[in-house]
C-alpha cells in the first residue's frame, strides 16, 4: 500500500484547513528577507556615524527635530559664547557665596553696645532683613549705679514701617515724645538689668531700609546711646 506524500492532501477538510498555501511560504520569506536587510542596514550607518567623527553634522540635521531642539543645537559653539558662559558662571557662583556670607541676611543677628558712667546698653537686632520677615530684638540696659527711674527709647526713624507685635516684659508705662517711643521700668539697683524682647515683622511697603538710635534714659537723662541701621532687601 502507498501512502499518499504529502500526508495531509487526502485526509479531509480539517486538515487540509491546518496547512498552509505556498503563497503563505513566499510571504514569510519576504517578511525574513527585509528584516535582516533593515539590521544590515542600521548596523552599517551606526558603524559609519561612529567612524565619521564629532565634527560630522549629526543625521537629524536633514530631517526632523523633536520639539525644543533645532539645527543649533548639533553645532559647535561660536567662540564668542564661551566666554559668556563662563562669565556667567562666575556671575552666579559670586552671588552664591555672598548669600552664604550673609549679604543678603540669615545669619546671627549682631550686638551693639554703648557704655556710660551709669549703664550699659546692649542691642541685639538684625542688620539686613527681608521684606516681610520676621524678626526679634532684645534691648537690654544694665545699671552700674542705681537707677531711680530707668527706660529704653527708641527713635521713631529706626521703628518706620515696621510693625511691633510683641513686647516682653511689659514695660510699668510707655509714651511718645520728642520723636522716640519711650518704655519706662521699675527702679533698678547697681548690678540690676532690664532685657526687653521684641518681636516685629517688615512692612512690605519697607524698601532700602532705617536707621536710628536706641537710648538708656533715666527718666529725662541719657545714659548710654546706641546708633542703629537696618537694611531690608526684597
Amino acid at each position: 500500500m502507498v501512502l499518499p506524500w504529502p500526508p495531509y492532501r487526502d485526509r479531509g477538510p480539517r486538515s487540509q484547513a491546518r496547512a498552509p498555501a505556498r503563497e503563505d511560504f513566499s510571504a514569510l520569506k519576504d517578511q525574513q528577507g527585509r528584516r535582516g536587510a533593515t539590521k544590515r542596514g542600521t548596523g552599517r550607518a551606526a558603524a559609519r556615524f561612529r567612524a565619521a567623527g564629532e565634527h560630522e553634522v549629526h543625521p537629524l540635521a536633514n530631517g526632523a527635530f523633536p520639539d525644543g531642539i533645532s539645527e543649533a543645537h548639533l553645532l559647535t559653539g561660536s567662540p564668542v559664547g564661551r566666554p559668556f558662559r563662563w562669565f556667567m558662571l562666575v556671575v552666579l557662583g559670586a552671588i552664591l557665596l555672598a548669600a552664604l556670607l550673609g549679604a543678603f541676611g540669615g545669619l546671627k543677628n549682631p550686638t551693639v553696645s554703648a557704655s556710660g558712667a551709669d549703664a550699659t546698653l546692649r542691642v541685639n537686632a538684625p542688620a539686613v532683613l527681608r521684606s516681610g520677615e520676621f524678626f526679634e530684638m532684645r534691648l537690654a540696659l544694665e545699671a552700674h549705679r542705681p537707677i531711680a527711674k530707668p527706660a529704653i527709647a527708641v527713635t521713631q526713624a529706626y521703628w518706620r514701617d515696621l510693625t511691633i507685635n510683641t513686647m516682653a516684659p511689659a514695660p510699668a508705662s510707655e509714651r511718645f515724645e520728642d520723636g522716640f517711643f519711650v518704655f519706662e521700668f521699675d527702679p533698678l539697683e547697681a548690678g540690676d538689668a532690664i532685657e526687653l524682647k521684641v518681636d516685629g515683622q517688615v512692612n512690605p511697603s519697607l524698601f532700602g531700609g532705617t536707621g536710628g538710635a536706641v537710648e538708656a534714659r533715666d527718666d529725662e537723662r541719657t545714659l548710654a546711646r546706641a546708633r542703629m541701621e537696618l537694611r531690608v532687601l526684597p
